[in-house]
């Protein structure tokens, strides 16, 4: 079965040679064909269908390809990512990020359907289900236990021994740890402070405050859903920023 193919590359004729040369490689290998010229509109264009590959540059405006590949981890239908791109030096970098393979440009046509078969061949059989809304927390309200859903969530914090769980409009404390809490619901939250998470779902922007004449520079998470502004750790930006990609976040 043919690759949907999606062409992720700011430069416009780059984008244009890359159709010209997937266009010779045959309907066996190549199907329906998009473009995309930074990440963002990419990432638009995956929410509303499904891509089995992404043939992607990595210097552009904005988010590079290396963050856009960073984030397809967390996506339930992750299509292959090959990297097309004039910089040789960052192959490492793009296989760390689960790259298929490394095209540098000019492409060789050999070279292109090497990279199609490879991914035709590492296309699984069966997507994964995305993760259900269902999972949920046991808090307890008035005495009473109850399933709080993961949906609900907003952030969550380490207090002492026990973890505050928050949303919109309440908090709750629970029992555990923090870290069992993320292994448990790894596809629902973001490590974004030693001591906190946030609900994937809410994930809303990032902006660097003022840091009161400290050399090392203050950052804050904006979660959807509330006014509330988290800090997030400075070594985690990067990572937060790039999830944000991600579809359904």
């Amino acid at each position: 079965m043919s690759l949907n193919i999606l062409i992720v590359d700011d430069d416009a004729q780059a984008r244009h040679r890359m159709r010209a040369l997937l266009s010779r490689c045959g309907a066996a290998l190549c199907g329906a064909v998009e473009e995309a010229a930074d990440t963002t509109r990419a990432a638009g264009l995956m929410r509303h269908r499904r891509f089995d590959l992404l043939l992607l540059d990595i210097q552009m405006p904005g988010d590079n390809g290396l963050a856009l590949a960073t984030a397809l981890r967390w996506w339930p239908e992750k299509p292959a990512v090959v990297f097309v791109t004039g910089h040789p030096q960052h192959a490492l970098e793009a296989f760390e990020a689960d790259a298929l393979d490394y095209l540098t440009k000019p492409v060789r046509p050999d070279r292109l359907e090497r990279a199609l078969a490879k991914a035709v061949l590492h296309r699984p059989a069966t997507v994964p289900a995305p993760p259900s809304e269902a999972e949920s927390l046991k808090i307890v309200v008035r005495g009473q236990a109850r399933r709080l859903p993961m949906s609900e969530v907003l952030y969550l914090r380490a207090e002492a021994k026990r973890i505050r769980v928050f949303t919109a409009t309440n908090s709750f404390l629970i029992d555990g740890a923090l870290v069992d809490l993320e292994r448990r619901h790894a596809n629902d939250v973001v490590r974004v402070h030693r001591h906190t998470l946030a609900a994937r779902h809410a994930l809303d922007s990032i902006r660097r405050v003022d840091s009161s004449g400290s050399d090392v520079p203050a950052w804050q998470l904006r979660l959807r859903g509330t006014t509330t502004a988290i800090a997030i750790s400075r070594r985690l930006v990067s990572a937060v920023r790039a999830q944000m990609l991600a579809p359904d976040h």
